[in-house]
């Protein structure tokens, strides 16, 4: 037995002694291997930083962390009451630190107001668990924890998708959850160096006596938690006090965003854009005014006769990658998507702006339905989750109205981004997802285009005497790239970048192209009048070096712009006016599809139609304005007056309209 003395400022003791022993005593020594285990297996990533000695300090971390799991510490409690009102200063500023070192930001590059509002926000969570716990000891081990989790979290958010969590990602977590299975995960070294420290503070932590309050001692600090709580919140969320310390808003580059406020205090600041706001000089009268003039058109007998069935498909994460990135950067063995490049008869195509890069498929969905731009949301939020929770105007209640039977197609599980929630909503009459499709042959984990457009083929076949509308949403191509370990031949060989998930990707897109390819020519034979619109939804999320590869001496604008844009087709197998209309946007598309239909359109897409002289395209992070150039959608877009014309149109027609 270690040595113990009562009087001494420190006692020690073997902490899986019988006497003492309690249930966090076992888990602590298997904690300490597992982390021996893990350091071992990422040595190399801790390696790669050859500025920092990550080795050493990842030794001497588990030295530590060994110690504090074998040896019980009792402090004297004077020592440790002083010890505790120190940590209550410095876990606040450790879970700053930890944080932004895990997400690659420098702490002390912050400016110092800035520095000080992060500070706020971590003592804000450790108050607030001080309060929910009662207990000291209590609080430090939540925050560690919560901020370990957070942290950890955050970094891969941004390595799977691009952009950092945000406070509206609670709405999507079922959806995440049901796909992160299928991902690879891996750390590297600023990461293991971060799970090393928390768990060492942590440990020291667990060394505390415990020490109860009472009833009313827990209220008073419950109610104390509260008001530091309010006080802060209310603090940091004045647009224009924030920007007085410095606070940059980056709504369309939210992982810039936090390279310059921190990652909390970003996320705090993030709340703010939870609900929709009226744009800025916004007038209901104003905007009645401007749609009485758009009539609500009836079908002609002629176009009564020949409603066309309508099938949309928004192909996940297709692009045509080959033709964007920078010179012979990307070099391939044949072309990925050779149909889908050559498709021009009878084809209305372009280059479309998207909302979202590499993860956020609902947001296009979104755009493409109901003809509304995510430019006017807040960033990185989930319309179906957060803003669709009444009848909303789409493309399919349109088609309804004309008397057409609406159908949404998924071969993936249903409650995904809301679906099975948001689409009656949106007018669909019914929602086929996984569970209920008849053809479920599998590429990789996920349903295949090939079979997925027999699902599609069925139920035209089975049409009825209604004309049918489609709107299919693939999986094939989702993320969670692995390379060579697939089951599926890669006919796409890239030569340049030597990654196996380029090859994965690129030989996914050219199945896609196959599959679109013979359902085209499926419906080329087929008699009665046929639409089909096809467009990928984003880019795909690559790791970041691989697309630095991509795109090399390429500005981050001009990057960001192509990483945003993806082909659209919309083809008759009758005579249409076929053509290129340069760029565009997927908030426009259902109004090409409506014109290939020969239908008339509804007040909304009358006014879409004479916005796109204006204003060509408009997405989250870019817009074309009237002589075709492109434009960042910076603090400039603010004073575009075709871009506030459409704000406050699309806030009237789908938020204040009675």
């Amino acid at each position: 037995m270690l040595q113990k003395n009562e009087k001494s400022i420190l006692s020690l003791q073997w902490r899986l002694q019988k006497k003492s022993r309690k249930w966090y005593d076992w888990i602590m020594p298997v904690i300490a291997i597992v982390l021996w285990g893990l350091t071992f297996f990422n040595v190399n990533t801790l390696k790669a930083n050859e500025q920092i000695d990550y080795i050493t300090i990842a030794f001497w971390m588990l030295i530590g962390i060994t110690i504090l799991a074998f040896v019980k510490i009792k402090f004297h409690h004077i020592i440790e009451i002083i010890l505790k009102v120190i940590l209550f200063a410095l876990v606040p500023f450790l879970c700053m630190y930890l944080i932004e070192f895990c997400n690659d930001n420098a702490v002390f590059e912050l400016n110092q107001a800035i520095i000080l509002m992060n500070y706020g926000c971590y003592m804000a969570v450790l108050v607030l668990f001080f309060g929910l716990t009662g207990r000291v000891k209590g609080a430090y081990i939540g925050t560690l924890l919560f901020c370990a989790i957070y942290g950890l979290a955050n970094k891969f958010i941004l390595l799977f998708r691009g952009t950092p969590i945000v406070p509206w990602d609670l709405y999507s977590l079922r959806t995440a959850v049901s796909v992160a299975g299928n991902y690879e995960y891996s750390i590297d070294g600023a990461m293991l160096i971060t799970i090393l420290a928390f768990v060492l503070a942590i440990f020291f932590v667990i060394q505390f006596s415990h020490v109860k309050v009472t009833k009313k001692g827990y209220c008073v600090s419950f109610a104390t938690s509260m008001i530091v709580l309010v006080v802060t919140y209310i603090s940091l969320v004045p647009t224009e006090q924030l920007e007085l310390w410095g606070v940059s808003r980056n709504l369309w580059k939210q992982e810039n965003a936090i390279q310059e406020n921190g990652v909390w205090l970003n996320f705090v600041d993030n709340t703010k854009d939870i609900a929709l706001k009226k744009p800025e000089g916004y007038n209901k009268k104003e905007q009645e005014e401007i749609f009485a003039q758009y009539e609500t058109k009836e079908l002609t007998k002629k176009q009564k006769k020949n409603r066309p069935t309508i099938i949309a498909i928004m192909n996940e994460s297709f692009c045509d990658m080959t033709s964007w990135t920078e010179g012979d950067a990307v070099e391939v063995n044949q072309e990925p998507i050779p149909f889908t490049t050559s498709w021009k008869k009878n084809v209305i195509r372009g280059n479309m702006l998207v909302p979202v890069f590499g993860a956020g498929t609902a947001t296009t969905e979104f755009e493409f339905l109901t003809g509304q731009s995510q430019a006017f949301y807040p960033s990185g939020s989930v319309a179906y989750q957060q803003f669709i929770h009444k009848e909303t105007q789409s493309l399919a209640s349109i088609l309804k109205s004309y008397g057409y039977k609406t159908l949404a197609m998924h071969p993936y599980y249903g409650n995904g981004w809301s679906r099975e929630k948001v689409y009656p909503l949106l007018g669909f009459d019914d929602f086929l997802s996984i569970e209920d499709l008849k053809y479920q042959e599998m590429m990789r984990y996920y349903c295949s285009d090939a079979s997925n457009y027999k699902n599609i083929i069925e139920e035209y076949e089975n049409r009825g005497d209604d004309p049918l509308f489609i709107f299919n949403v693939t999986m094939q191509n989702h993320g969670g790239y692995v390379g060579d370990k697939t089951n599926f031949t890669h006919t796409i060989k890239e030569k340049n970048l030597g990654e196996g998930i380029v090859d994965e990707y690129l030989s996914l897109t050219y199945e896609s192209d196959q599959a679109l390819k013979d359902l085209v020519e499926y419906f080329s034979e087929q008699e009665d009048p046929v639409v089909i619109c096809f467009f990928g939804d984003h880019w795909p999320k690559l790791q970041t070096d691989i697309y630095d590869r991509m795109f090399p001496g390429v500005d981050e604008f001009d990057r960001t712009v192509r990483q945003h844009t993806v082909p659209f087709y919309v083809w008759a197998n009758y005579d249409i006016d076929a053509r290129d209309v340069g760029y565009t946007s997927t908030n426009y598309i259902s109004g090409f599809v409506l014109e290939a239909a020969n239908l008339p359109l509804d007040p909304w897409h009358q006014f879409l139609k004479e916005m796109q002289e204006k204003l060509p395209a408009i997405s989250t992070v870019a817009y074309v304005d009237e002589d075709q150039e492109i434009h960042s959608m910076d603090e400039e877009s603010e004073n575009n007056e075709a871009i506030l014309e459409l704000e406050r149109a699309q806030y009237y027609y789908f938020q204040d309209r009675e």
